[in-house]
């Protein structure tokens, strides 16, 4: 019975762990999506400045 327990616990925190690992995966892709977006409209910007300029 005592084996159990310490079973579920051990189970427990390996879910709880991966759950925080899956959200810290997703804020990183969100991060770096965001920051492509950012990149392109740079890009996209200094393109057209760079248009009208000349």
């Amino acid at each position: 019975m005592k084996q159990r327990c310490k079973a579920a616990s051990q189970e427990g925190k390996h879910q709880l762990k991966s759950e925080e690992e899956g959200t810290e995966r997703r804020n990183q892709v969100r991060i770096r999506k965001e920051m492509r977006e950012k990149n392109e409209g740079l890009l996209f910007t200094t393109a057209a400045g760079l248009r009208h300029s000349v």
